[in-house]
């Protein structure tokens, strides 16, 4: 149970991220929103969390050994 309600905030966690960033986007120009060294941090964190997801889900789909 501990490690489910860890996966649900670290998971809620990124979508606030990346709807900040989404909001970021549309209100500003795309280079106002990556010189802000904050933003750009958020907008790197939010790439690492979409390539972990799809490493993961490429690796649940098809297992190894199989």
């Amino acid at each position: 149970m501990f490690r489910r309600v860890i996966g649900y905030s670290f998971t809620s966690a990124f979508v606030i991220v990346i709807a900040y960033l989404a909001y970021l986007s549309i209100a500003y120009p795309f280079m106002e929103v990556i010189g802000n060294s904050f933003n750009l941090f958020l907008f790197a964190l939010a790439a690492i969390f979409f390539v972990y997801c799809h490493f993961q889900r490429v690796y649940i789909v098809k297992p190894k050994g199989k």
